[in-house]
């Protein structure tokens, strides 16, 4: 989420398709999630999905 906090552009990517957020070595840092907060819901898929022991992103 590079960028979301002054970039547009970046921030309706990350609303249409947040695969290339959560995509990539674990852990993962996402911050200012709250400029665009439904990332959160596909977070928490992809944490249950993996579900491997003490994964976190």
């Amino acid at each position: 989420m590079a960028g979301c906090d002054i970039d547009e552009d970046a921030r309706q990517a990350v609303a249409i398709d947040p695969k290339p957020v959560l995509a990539g070595d674990r852990p993962r840092l996402i911050d200012e999630w709250q400029i665009e907060p439904a990332i959160w819901n596909h977070v928490r898929r992809e944490v249950d999905r993996v579900a491997v022991p003490d994964s976190s992103y």
